[in-house]
């Protein structure tokens, strides 16, 4: 596994649109991994961004599911894991377990995805990278008393 850099900022992911191909791909994978096809929205135009959406109960899946290269874990996740936390996201939300502040709920839900079956030990991988990454950003606030 890489380790990831304490002090690098974090990393942007793709602009480029999600194909109609892709899209096919994502809602599989959704399902495989036991997520309500209904629970999902893909928008495939450039520069989406995916995200939870607690009021509706859905996952928004943008362009940033995809990749880039680079040194920043996050940005160098594959859509599998992307989608995989994303997921995970959802489930914690559902189960009324969202956690303050936003880095430790973005690492548990990274740390959780890893126990889907489906996913790879390479997926796993990178989502315990980005699940680091993401511990020593929550580090480095507290360090400088912003939270």
């Amino acid at each position: 596994m890489r380790r990831p850099n304490p002090g690098m900022m974090r990393g942007t992911r793709s602009f480029d649109p999600i194909s109609k191909q892709q899209e096919k791909k994502i809602l599989a994978w959704w399902v495989e991994m036991g997520g309500d096809p209904d629970r999902i929205v893909i928008h495939r135009e450039a520069g989406g961004r995916s995200y939870l959406d607690a009021v509706e109960g859905v996952i928004h899946i943008g362009s940033d599911l995809n990749p880039v290269s680079g040194s920043d874990p996050n940005a160098r996740m594959r859509w599998r894991a992307a989608l995989a936390h994303e997921l995970r996201h959802l489930q914690r939300c559902d189960e009324g377990r969202i956690i303050e502040p936003i880095h430790l709920d973005e690492a548990v839900a990274d740390l959780e995805a890893c126990a889907f079956p489906q996913l790879t030990p390479a997926i796993r991988e990178e989502l315990a990278a980005d699940a680091l990454q993401r511990l020593y950003c929550y580090l480095e606030e507290r360090k400088e008393g912003c939270l």
